[in-house]
C-alpha cells in the first residue's frame, strides 16, 4: 500500500495536471464514513489515471464514477430525483458527465437526468443484466477487491447468531402464521438479505450477456405466486449447463485490445491544455449486475415468504431502481389479510329498556 501511494505521488508531481485534480466535490452534510469512502475513491481514481490505459482500467473507472454518482446524486436525494428532469447539484452534474463519458447511457446517468419515475429510467433498469456471480463475470481478483472497497460495510453482526435467529423465525412462522410471527419473519428476511447483499458487484465484460440475464426476465413476482416463482424465475440461473454454449463460442476468452496502446495515450478529461494526444478507445463492453450465490439464495428465500418483499426486490434490481421504489410504495397491498385487516375486538353492546 505504501509503494502504491508513493507511485501515485510520484506521478502527480512528475506529470501534467489533470482536470480531475482541480475539482473539489461539495461534501457538506457527509458523515465521517462517507468522507472516508470519497477519500478512498479519490486515491483509487488517481492511481488509475496514472496507469496505462487498458480495457480493465477503463471498466474500473466507469465503476468508480458510478459510485461517485451514487454518493453525490442518489444517497439521501432520492425524493428530488422522482421529479421529471430533476435539478441536481454542481457536484452531481460533474460526476454524471464523467460517468457518461466512460459508460454512455449508464442507467444511473439516465435516471438522474430523466427522473426515477420516467419510462426511460424504468426501461434502463429492465434492460440491465443481472447474474449470479461467476468467475468469468467477476473480471478477476483485482476487480473483486475494488468492489469490496467501494462499499465500506461493517455490519457488526455475527453470522452464526444471524442464521440461528433467521432459522428460529422461519420455524415459528411455518408452525403458525399470525401477525407476530409474520412481522418477525419479515424483519429477519430484511436483516439477512442486507447482510449478504450489502455489497453489490458490477462487472463490465466484453461479451454480450445472454437473454436469461436480462432483468425483465426476473419480474415473475408480478405475475406468479411465490411457489411458481421459486420454480421458474431462476430456472436458467440455476441450470449448471446454462453457460455451455457461450463457453463453446469462446465468449469468455480474454480479448486483447488490438488498438495500439502507446505512452502518449490518456483517458478523456485528462488532457493537458494545448497538447494533442491520442485518446484510448476500449473494446465494446457490457455491464452486468452480479450477486453472490448467498445473496441470490436469501433473495429467493425472501420472495418465497412474500413475492413482493421490498428487501428482496431492491437487492435484486438495485436500491435506486424504479422497481425498488414501487415495491416499497405498494407493499401494503400484498400482505396477508390478517395483517392488512386485523381482527376487530368484539365489543358487546347491550340495549337497556327505559
Amino acid at each position: 500500500m505504501i509503494t502504491r501511494a508513493i507511485l501515485i505521488l510520484t506521478f502527480l508531481f512528475s506529470s501534467s495536471t489533470y482536470a480531475e485534480e482541480s475539482f473539489r466535490p461539495n461534501m457538506y452534510g457527509f458523515s465521517k464514513k462517507k468522507e472516508k469512502l470519497v477519500s478512498y475513491l479519490n486515491i483509487e481514481l488517481d492511481f488509475l489515471h496514472s496507469s496505462k490505459p487498458s480495457d480493465i482500467n477503463w471498466h474500473k473507472l466507469a465503476r468508480i464514477y458510478e459510485r461517485y454518482v451514487e454518493l453525490f446524486c442518489y444517497d439521501g436525494r432520492m425524493k428530488g430525483l422522482e421529479r421529471n428532469n430533476p435539478s441536481v447539484s454542481k457536484t452531481c452534474k460533474h460526476y454524471l458527465t464523467k460517468l457518461n463519458k466512460y459508460h454512455p447511457n449508464n442507467l444511473l446517468y439516465i435516471c438522474a437526468k430523466k427522473g426515477l419515475r420516467t419510462r426511460e429510467c424504468n426501461d434502463a433498469y429492465l434492460d440491465q443484466s443481472i447474474a449470479r456471480q461467476e468467475d468469468f463475470i467477476a473480471g478477476g481478483k483485482q476487480f473483486l477487491e475494488l468492489e469490496e472497497k467501494l462499499y465500506d460495510v461493517d455490519s457488526g453482526i455475527e453470522i452464526d447468531k444471524l442464521s440461528s435467529a433467521f432459522t428460529a423465525a422461519k420455524a415459528e412462522f411455518n408452525k403458525k402464521e399470525n401477525p407476530k410471527n409474520w412481522n418477525r419473519m419479515k424483519k429477519a428476511n430484511g436483516i439477512i438479505i442486507n447482510y449478504y447483499c450489502s455489497t453489490p458487484q458490477v462487472s463490465f465484460v466484453n461479451f454480450e450477456p445472454p437473454d436469461f440475464m436480462n432483468a425483465s426476465n426476473l419480474l415473475h413476482h408480478e405475475k406468479f405466486t411465490s411457489d411458481k416463482l421459486y420454480m421458474s424465475v431462476y430456472e436458467l440461473q440455476r441450470d449448471p449447463n446454462r453457460l455451455g454454449n457461450l463457453y463453446a463460442q469462446g465468449a469468455f476468452e480474454p480479448k486483447v485490445n488490438t488498438k495500439a496502446i502507446e505512452d502518449d495515450y490518456r483517458h478523456p478529461f485528462e488532457k493537458e491544455k494545448n497538447i494533442k494526444i491520442k485518446e484510448f478507445t476500449p473494446n465494446e463492453f457490457w455491464r452486468i449486475r452480479t450477486l453472490t450465490k448467498d445473496c441470490f439464495d436469501v433473495i429467493l428465500e425472501g420472495l418465497k415468504f412474500n413475492s413482493h418483499l421490498p428487501s428482496s426486490i431492491c437487492s435484486l434490481h438495485g436500491q435506486y431502481s424504479p422497481l425498488c421504489l414501487k415495491a416499497k410504495e405498494n407493499f401494503n397491498e400484498h400482505v396477508p389479510s390478517y395483517i392488512s385487516s386485523p381482527k376487530k375486538k368484539h365489543v358487546e353492546i347491550r340495549i337497556e329498556k327505559f
